[in-house]
């Protein structure tokens, strides 16, 4: 009776592990400082982001993968934010255009434009061809 039991469950190993692995891939959410157009939806995952200080600026680095098998044409635009949530203004705002190739991954770097910046809005958009 003992053996069987043993028996049955490394049959059932095999699917256990797949399912934990399975599980794991499916975790990775985007971070809510990343907005992602609804278009690109299930098209662009967000694999990553990384924060940092450069002397007293806010770095950021965001790593998202094209999982389509073509190239996509995106912008993206970074709004830093101080303490109050208030949008502190740059001369680099606006949107910045870039491609994501296909099946690839991509990285997008930001840094804040003053001290006063403790968090931003990643805005990340697909334009038309």
């Amino acid at each position: 009776m003992m053996m069987t039991n043993h028996r049955h469950a490394l049959r059932l190993l095999p699917a256990l592990l797949m399912m934990l692995l399975l599980g794991a891939c499916a975790s990775q959410e985007t971070p809510e400082q990343v907005i992602l157009d609804p278009a690109l939806s299930g098209i662009v995952q967000i694999e990553s982001h990384r924060e940092s200080r450069e002397g007293d600026l806010l770095r950021v680095k965001v790593t998202g993968r094209n999982t389509l098998d073509r190239v996509l044409l995106m912008n993206y635009q970074f709004d830093w934010l101080d303490e109050d949530g208030q949008k502190v203004d740059s001369v680099m705002a606006g949107k910045t255009r870039f491609s994501a190739d296909r099946l690839r991954y991509f990285t997008l770097d930001g840094i804040a434009p003053s001290p006063e910046v403790v968090d931003y809005r990643l805005y990340i958009e697909e334009r038309d061809r």
